[in-house]
């Protein structure tokens, strides 16, 4: 429950109380040898004097808020301030708009607290529980689409339901599923050789940022969310729409970066290498570059795996599920790599727009992942009576898929300490979808800063930073001028800039110096707590 040394550093010994309290309450623990089990507790950062205080608490002779009020923190000093298991404060209602093409994943914060939810306060997923064993359903569906033995695929499909139903039965209960097992090792080195030639080319992603659901803007918060990402085109669903992925990939059945910038280069990098081999491999030269046929090949592993996915939710999931029998498609996939140096990703719900996402599945590839990696994925679930559960961590080891609702069901990603590998898809509900898609048309309320350019969204971010640092000679409070020099230098931004500090900031005027200028010092003071909480001081 501990962690490594590295998270230790996050939890208070109030914390590393309660997660040992929660660890010793499991069913799987509570019959094993007691002197394992603490041992494992000191390994994971439980001193002794906590270890029996937990025990105490298990079997009943104190009770953890008596043991509470004596705690004290790493640094000797009185805990008692502790929020023992706080979440994040709650995102956006909404995220910016609906995205045109599957590309697009930039979940709303209107306010982050970068310290909560550090607390390791999770039920860690017990297999007989919440696990369904997959027994490679990947290629039980192979099996399924191939073989020309009658006997052989009735047999492949029987299983693929039941797994399916067991799916089903574990979403409508808990908003969340998880398949171990569900693709091969085998797929899972196949995949990893695919995308390693990808690797220079992820991108840092993004959160939405700002106090209204039309206007603000998407920026890179490490503390926030940090992983990388690349979007893969292709191999979607006949049935899918044209505004549910970016494009169309040329060569049938294949998979490709989406971004055109990074096709090219993937292709050059794979071409001089072939070159290098006197393969015939060549890339078109002038236009659009057009990806060998050998290149293709290299992403079969991400394509099957792709196929498998989409073959057990939309054939055999989706219909058992009342909320998702209107599902037929999915975005572009999402590859995310955590680098493991504790990046991270704050608890937020995929979808506070409608914006047509029904299901979120994400399918793990990393092989012998220990629970000292950190990195699992936390889904904050509720109860029956909108009580809130203990939230449930999943490690991240390869085979495994999980599924939950996109909606609904808050999730993040805890501190990382090797790098982590998935590859996420979003499952469109087609009413929900066609909604979103017409209303995204015709919304004219996020004017310029939905075509501001990368260049105008650092700017507006910059400022942001350059607002939250106070002036020299205002250590005493903000003064007229503070507040007139900063109000100049807005004037000076873009208009798309400003429009996008405006919706960050929550004013209504259009240019955001304009607001700025009319501002009180409390009310500057204020704005730099808004933004200090988003993460965007420098």
């Amino acid at each position: 429950p501990g962690g490594t040394d590295a998270s230790r550093v996050l939890m208070s010994r109030r914390q590393r109380l309660r997660a040992a309290v929660a660890f010793l309450e499991k069913p799987s623990i509570a019959s094993r040898p007691r002197a394992a089990v603490d041992e494992y507790l000191r390994r994971h950062g439980v001193d002794d004097d906590l270890i029996d205080a937990a025990r105490a608490v298990v079997d009943g002779t104190r009770t953890i808020d008596d043991i509470d009020s004596l705690s004290l923190d790493d640094e000797g000093r009185p805990n008692d301030d502790d929020d023992v298991g706080a979440e994040p404060e709650e995102e956006a209602s909404a995220s910016s708009t609906v995205p045109l093409g599957g590309t697009a994943h930039a979940p709303a914060f209107e306010s982050i607290d970068q310290s909560a939810g550090d607390a390791i306060d999770a039920i860690s997923a017990e297999p007989e529980l919440i696990r369904i064993a997959g027994t490679d359903v990947a290629t039980l569906l192979s099996t399924v689409a191939d073989t020309k033995k009658k006997t052989a695929k009735r047999a492949a499909k029987s299983r693929v339901a039941e797994r399916a139903a067991q799916v089903a039965e574990t979403l409508q209960a808990q908003g969340w599923a998880c398949v171990d097992g569900f693709f091969s090792d085998a797929l899972t080195a196949r995949v990893l050789k695919d995308i390693e030639p990808l690797e220079p080319h992820y991108e840092a992603s993004e959160i939405w940022v700002g106090a209204d659901s039309a206007v603000g803007a998407q920026v890179v918060v490490p503390s926030v969310r940090g992983d990388k990402v690349l979007w893969m085109c292709g191999a979607h669903p006949k049935a899918a729409a044209t505004a549910d992925f970016s494009r169309t990939v040329a060569e049938k059945g294949g998979v490709e970066p989406c971004s055109e910038t990074i096709k090219a280069k993937v292709a050059a990098e794979l071409s001089a290498s072939l070159s290098k081999k006197k393969s015939s491999a060549k890339v078109r030269a002038g236009g659009a570059t057009t990806l060998p046929k050998s290149q293709v090949a290299l992403f079969a592993g991400v394509r099957d795996l792709l196929k498998a996915v989409d073959a057990f939710v939309l054939g055999d999931v989706a219909r058992r599920v009342p909320r998702l029998r209107d599902v037929s498609s999915r975005s572009d996939a999402m590859l995310a790599v955590y680098p493991g140096d504790g990046s991270r990703f704050q608890a937020h719900v995929d979808n506070t727009s409608a914006d047509g996402r029904k299901l979120t599945v994400l399918a793990y590839l990393n092989r012998e992942w220990r629970d000292d990696h950190g990195g699992a994925l936390r889904l904050h679930v509720r109860g029956g009576g909108e009580c809130d559960l203990p939230p449930r961590d999943v490690a991240p080891r390869a085979g495994r898929l999980a599924l939950f609702f996109a909606d609904t069901v808050k999730h993040e990603v805890r501190p990382t300490w090797r790098p982590r590998t998935a590859l996420t898809m979003w499952y469109y509900g087609a009413a929900e979808r066609r909604a979103a898609v017409e209303r995204a048309k015709t919304e004219s309320a996020v004017g310029a800063a939905v075509s501001a350019t990368d260049a105008e969204r650092r700017d507006a971010q910059r400022f942001a930073a350059t607002l939250c640092a106070p002036a020299p000679g205002d250590s005493a409070g903000v003064s007229a001028a503070t507040i007139e020099a900063l109000a100049s230098e807005a004037a000076a931004l873009p208009a798309a800039s400003q429009q996008i500090l405006a919706g960050m900031a929550g004013v209504p005027e259009t240019h955001f110096a304009v607001a700025l200028r009319r501002m009180r010092p409390d009310d500057l003071l204020a704005l730099r707590a808004r933004f200090a909480k988003m993460g965007l001081a420098a």
